[in-house]
């Protein structure tokens, strides 16, 4: 943490030796391999980035499904067989329609949305 910080702390806080307060509960030390490994990251480029990004994803996601954009299709792959649909058709995406949000029309005498 820098000297300019600690000391903007320290004046609303009123105390005098911020850092040795706040050392009996954080490690104060810079996480120097972390900071290696950000660095490191922020290099990938290409096919590594997408095998990055995808492990990462398989990491700390779960998909439940999933859908394409335009029309359904079939694959299959090694005796695997998966339609995946469009995702117009598939109720838990945001591009299923949504009827309560159509505006069909003004009401001409109240001025309120047509809605239906």
């Amino acid at each position: 943490m820098s000297k300019k910080c600690i000391s903007f702390i320290s004046y609303f806080t009123g105390t005098k030796d911020f850092t040795k307060e706040w050392t009996r509960f954080l490690d104060p030390k810079p996480h120097e391999s972390l900071e290696r490994k950000a660095a490191l990251n922020s290099r990938r480029f290409g096919f590594d980035l997408q095998q990055w990004i995808d492990s990462l994803v398989s990491r700390w996601y779960t998909l439940g499904d999933t859908c394409i954009m335009g029309s359904t299709v079939t694959v299959r792959c090694s005796g695997w067989t998966h339609n995946l649909q469009s995702c117009v058709r598939t109720p838990w995406s945001s591009e299923y329609p949504d009827p309560k949000s159509d505006i069909v029309s003004i009401n001409g005498t109240s001025g309120y949305l047509n809605r239906w």
